[in-house]
This record gives structure tokens, C-alpha cells and sequence, in this order.
């Protein structure tokens, strides 16, 4: 690993000439990626972005040879003007970030409790949404635990800024346990988002509790507008 990352920052130094800051984020900066089930999570924030840049990011890309490598390319001013519109996003990458290279502008960064309790308003009933659309539609037994695990993995990235704006920041903590966290927080019953974690097989009976649960969730992130 430190290999790899010796030879991206090289590479990305040698490239260009205004970087800020570079750093490796998500689960590898806390050694518990695997390679093969996790990317490589590396931020760029540079002064500016144009097309020329993207040609030169995708060779360096291209060099490195690792399909687990994901590069995230930022403006200093993206990064600055976001923290109202993409606070989770931008708050995952603090809470849970090395510094690779240059200057960590995200540890300056700060956020609104209303932004962030919006954004997870917003995520939420973005995942209702969509899996009322994907069950009228129609769904293939064998695709219901995929897409009810995928739902989870969002509603537990809306649930750490619920407990972040509550005083729990609990980024760098397993799906499991922030779900527990947040149970025990907003006295929540959570226990079918641990069946979806845990299950191999998910019935249709199950998928609608499960749809009604995530409604649930909604009603009470909204509740919370006026607290945030």
C-alpha cells in the first residue's frame, strides 16, 4: 500500500503544479480496505480543473495500474462553497482522511447542523423513492437483498449525520454499529436495517417492512428540522 500511494503522489506532483492538497480517504486510511472488495479512495483538490487536467489524471490512472484505485479531482473553490450543498460527503472525507500530500484544507472546513440534517432529509427519502419505483416496477427474487442492501449503505451514511449533528460522530464506525448508535440515540427501532445487513435472502414480505421502515426513518429525520 504505502508503495502505491508513494508512487500516485509522485506522479500527481510531477503532473501539476498547483495541487493543495491530496489526501487518501474512506476505509484504506483506516487499514481496513481489502484489496479486490474496496477501492483505493484518493481526493486531489487542485487551484483549478480544466480538460487537459482530466487527460493527464486518466494516464496517471492508466500508470498505476490498480483497478481499485478511484481518484475524486476537486476545486480549492468546490471544495470551500460546498459545505452547505454536500456537507455528509465532505464531512465523511474529515472525519476519516491521511494527509497524502500539500495542505489538509478539510480539516478547516466547517458545517450547519441545518445543512447537514437537510442533506440526510434529502438522502432518505431519495432511497424511498426509488425503492417504491424499483418494487412497482417489479423485482427478481434474486435482486431484492441487493438492492435492499444497497439502500441500507445509504440511510447509514444519512444516519452518521444525524448522530455528527447530535454530537456523535461516528464516521469511522462499522454499518452494525452506527445503526445501533442511532437506535439508541433518537430511540429509533432499527433492527430490520441489521436482518437486511445480515441476510443472504430477503422475501417480498420482508422488503415492504423494510420500505415502511425507511418511511418511518424519514418522518423522524423531518421531525428533527426545527433541533438541527
Amino acid at each position: 500500500m504505502e508503495n502505491l500511494l508513494d508512487r500516485i503522489v509522485t506522479e500527481l506532483t510531477k503532473t501539476f503544479d498547483d495541487i493543495k492538497t491530496v489526501v487518501l480517504y474512506g476505509s484504506a486510511c483506516e487499514g481496513k480496505s481489502k484489496r479486490g472488495k474496496s477501492d483505493i479512495n484518493i481526493c486531489v483538490v487542485k487551484k483549478e480543473i480544466n480538460p487537459p487536467d482530466l487527460r493527464k489524471a486518466k494516464q496517471i490512472r492508466k500508470k498505476v495500474k490498480r483497478k481499485d484505485v478511484s481518484f475524486l479531482f476537486l476545486t480549492v473553490r468546490h471544495v470551500l462553497t460546498s459545505t452547505d450543498s454536500y456537507p455528509l460527503e465532505l464531512l465523511d472525507i474529515q472525519q476519516r482522511n491521511r494527509l497524502l500530500a500539500g495542505e489538509n484544507i478539510f480539516n478547516s472546513l466547517e458545517f450547519k447542523n441545518s445543512d447537514v440534517r437537510l442533506q440526510c432529509e434529502r438522502e432518505i427519502k431519495g432511497v424511498r423513492i426509488n425503492l417504491y419505483r424499483l418494487y412497482i416496477r417489479g423485482l427478481r427474487k434474486r435482486n431484492i437483498s441487493i438492492i435492499a442492501k444497497a439502500a441500507v449503505k445509504k440511510i447509514v451514511f444519512s444516519m452518521k449525520g444525524m448522530l455528527y449533528i447530535s454530537g456523535f460522530p461516528v464516521f469511522k464506525s462499522p454499518q452494525e454499529d452506527v445503526i445501533k448508535k442511532f437506535g439508541e440515540v433518537f430511540s429509533f427501532d432499527c433492527k430490520i436495517f441489521i436482518r437486511v445487513l445480515k441476510s443472504k435472502k430477503i422475501s417480498e414480505d420482508f422488503f415492504l417492512d423494510f420500505i415502511e421502515k425507511v418511511e418511518q426513518l424519514g418522518i423522524l429525520i423531518d421531525s428533527r428540522r426545527d433541533n438541527a
